[in-house]
């Protein structure tokens, strides 16, 4: 069960500095399945070529959490956001930037709520009707699975962002079923 309290930040990949956050997100629904999502308090700007990583901490009372084999196991591209092969990333703790890779291309089903600038318009493959982009797109969740530690998790996704826009959320799979 994934209630309590998360932290959720942004981070500039580059500098491994938080850029927007960090945030307590209180998940209060205990038994809530699916993609859950943190509104920022304030839009996060991004710029064109710009390299970040998004971070969910696991609850420290309840260590496993879903993921997703293989997902990041080579580049998973939307027009307006891209991630390199091995973009699922992890740190031990809450506090430092997550460096490690999850092995085997795994996900950590941690992803971002985008809307580009201008006129781009997300296919539906990799957004929604109201114009916003996810990492993730529209993936089927049947094959997820779930890992556990003995330690509290900063669980994430590096991307790159390809146009600018702004992040507006960040989201979280959670899943009951562990």
């Amino acid at each position: 069960d994934e209630a309590g309290d998360h932290k959720v930040a942004v981070w500039n990949a580059d500098t491994r500095a938080v850029v927007a956050g960090p945030y307590i997100w209180n998940i209060d629904a205990p038994g809530s399945d699916g993609w859950l999502e943190y509104t920022l308090p304030e839009p996060f700007a991004v710029q064109k070529g710009g390299k970040y990583a998004v971070t969910v901490s696991n609850n420290s009372g309840f260590m496993f959490y879903p993921c997703y084999e293989g997902y990041f196991a080579s580049p998973v591209s939307v027009s307006a956001v891209g991630v390199d092969i091995n973009s699922g990333c992890f740190g031990v703790g809450d506090a430092a930037y997550p460096q490690n890779a999850g092995i085997n291309g795994r996900s950590f089903l941690r992803d971002i709520v985008f809307i580009p600038d201008g006129t781009y318009v997300p296919d539906a493959s990799e957004g929604n009707s109201a114009g916003e982009v996810s990492i993730h797109g529209r993936i089927d969740l049947s094959d997820v699975t779930f890992a556990g530690d003995s330690s509290p998790l900063l669980l994430g996704t590096r991307f790159a962002v390809n146009t600018a826009g702004k992040i507006t959320g960040i989201k979280a799979y959670t899943d009951t079923g562990a």
